[in-house]
């Protein structure tokens, strides 16, 4: 049995693209094409008949609605609140970061991640990656109670102060101060 028996892949390349627009600021230009993006998705019918629908009405809203609404609500929506912010260029960096560190490592897994990054038409880019420390020592573990102090988590080769603390006289039973 083949990995594409049950699930033959379907065609997105478009589909991708499309769903990043809609993701984008609803500029103008953004409504002026709402007739092809939502083409583009039925030609192609890379998503489930339930999603297209969701989508063609997330279309219509858009080209319904006054401009400004809809652009105020877009930016309450996902440029004010931390859950729903989209910062895309900060995931095409992050997988552009993961492709460069395969990359180095001349692994063919970079593959993967330019692939990705050509479905959403993003080149891929060189980027800094910073070297890494050894598995080894990253994950090393001190030996037992090495790093276990009175003082809490500290190396058991450095000095400690101790600290004496004075008590007053004690409260007893018919005392009185």
């Amino acid at each position: 049995m083949g990995l594409f028996e049950k699930h033959a892949p379907r065609p997105m390349a478009r589909t991708l693209r499309v769903l990043a627009r809609l993701l984008g600021y609803p500029d103008a230009d953004l409504r002026a094409h709402l007739p092809e993006l939502r083409a583009a998705l039925h030609t192609e019918q890379a998503v489930s008949a339930q999603r297209l629908a969701e989508l063609d009405a997330l279309i219509g809203t858009l080209a319904r609605r006054d401009a400004l609404d809809v652009e105020a609500d877009y930016v309450q929506l996902f440029d004010s609140g931390r859950r729903t912010a989209l910062h895309l260029g900060e995931i095409a960096h992050l997988v552009n970061t993961i492709f460069a560190a395969l990359d180095q490592r001349q692994s063919r897994y970079a593959s993967v991640m330019v692939a990705l990054l050509d479905l959403a038409g993003v080149p891929a880019q060189a980027v800094q990656v910073p070297a890494e420390e050894p598995l080894d020592d990253s994950w090393s573990e001190p030996a037992a109670f090495d790093g276990c102090t009175s003082a809490g988590q500290g190396r058991s080769d450095h000095t400690q102060p101790v600290h004496i603390v004075r008590r007053g006289p004690s409260a007893q039973p018919g005392a009185t101060a």
